[in-house]
């Protein structure tokens, strides 16, 4: 018979560890792969004691709603990217929009967002083209637990930086081509 004291808990999606990217094969569809978000979670059951442990629950995968994020990951009001000091020191701030009237489930996620994966890329050019050849691939730089990040100019002839920034992720991947967990993207002045 079932112990009559074991207690119900109710883990709420924003309680969940960040979540993961993984990049699929659909044929399905026009494109070949799709990006899918979730969360890997297992549990066990301790005794209030704490003497008394169960077994690991095999790993559960968690999938999150299919959709981009609700915010705009476009240099706006709510993100900005500025240059001071010598040596130069590229600064962005960035902060979410007023609330909404009726936010979604989604919406409510990201903004319980405490901590951010910042994104950073840079160009030799003189160009706002974001498909240009002389853009660096994404590079991670850091998870920072604050709505701003400073980063030095990196040596030579660099003329522009774009920095995204992201939900936090398990394993660290750049999500550029559906903005499923990018929430501000911006891309400097010539610096």
């Amino acid at each position: 018979m079932a112990d009559a004291g074991i207690k119900k808990v109710t883990i709420k999606n924003e309680d969940l560890p960040p979540v993961q990217f993984t990049t699929i094969y659909n044929n399905v569809l026009n494109r070949e792969e799709v990006d899918r978000l979730h969360h890997d979670f297992r549990y066990r059951i301790v005794s209030e004691d704490r003497n008394r442990f169960s077994h690991w629950a095999p790993i559960v995968r968690f999938r999150m709603p299919d959709v981009t994020t609700p915010f705009p990951y476009t240099a706006d009001t709510r993100f900005s990217i500025t240059k001071s000091g010598n040596p130069e020191v590229v600064t962005a701030v960035w902060s979410f929009p007023g609330d909404t009237e009726n936010p979604s489930d989604y919406e409510k996620i990201f903004r319980k967002t405490t901590s951010f994966d910042v994104w950073v890329r840079w160009n030799n050019n003189n160009t706002t083209n974001l498909n240009d050849a002389g853009w660096t691939p994404w590079e991670f730089e850091t998870t920072v637990s604050a709505n701003t990040f400073s980063i030095l100019k990196k040596d030579g002839s660099v003329k522009r930086i774009e920095i995204a920034v992201q939900v936090p992720t398990t394993l660290k991947v750049r999500d550029y081509y559906n903005n499923k967990l990018t929430l501000f993207r911006g891309l400097s002045g010539t610096i």
